[in-house]
């Protein structure tokens, strides 16, 4: 499981949201349902693939999010933004994360799930995602391999 976050420090009005992901994210691993989570701070924008301005771990990782959403019909609510810079004289894409995204993945790397994700009027927000591993894990009384 990876949570990723826009800053370590959470943004104003953000705050009991992420406290509250975070801590069903340990009652899930205090109860053996993942087996392994990572948070990593993103910053409030991310490079493209297609930018000279970024890093390629994380436009390779928003790469297999998006395309994890393409296969299941969905959206994930990344902002693209268009930036000029006349101080390097150069123009380029970037896109701005949600404050929170979760992706969820077998012991294989392949990806399981997303959230925050829109489908039309629908969506899943990261806690109705943690919500469905725990409930699937309690039915399925099977511990839950999760882990990017």
């Amino acid at each position: 499981m990876r949570l990723h976050t826009r800053s370590v420090v959470p943004a104003f009005g953000t705050r009991d949201y992420h406290e509250d992901v975070r801590e069903r994210v340990r009652r899930l691993a205090d109860a053996g349902t993942i087996d392994d989570v990572s948070v990593e701070a993103w910053g409030n924008q991310v490079g493209t693939s297609h930018s000279e301005h970024v890093d390629a771990e994380t436009a390779a990782t928003v790469e297999t999010y998006q395309a994890w959403a393409d296969r299941h019909d969905v959206a994930l609510p990344f902002e693209e933004r268009h930036c000029n810079s006349t101080l390097i004289d150069d123009t380029y894409t970037v896109l701005v994360p949600p404050h929170l995204l979760l992706a969820v993945a077998d012991g294989d790397g392949t990806v399981l799930g997303v959230a925050p994700t829109v489908n039309g009027s629908e969506s899943v927000s990261v806690m109705d995602l943690l919500t469905l591993l725990a409930d699937r894990t309690d039915h399925d009384d099977q511990r839950a391999s999760v882990s990017a």
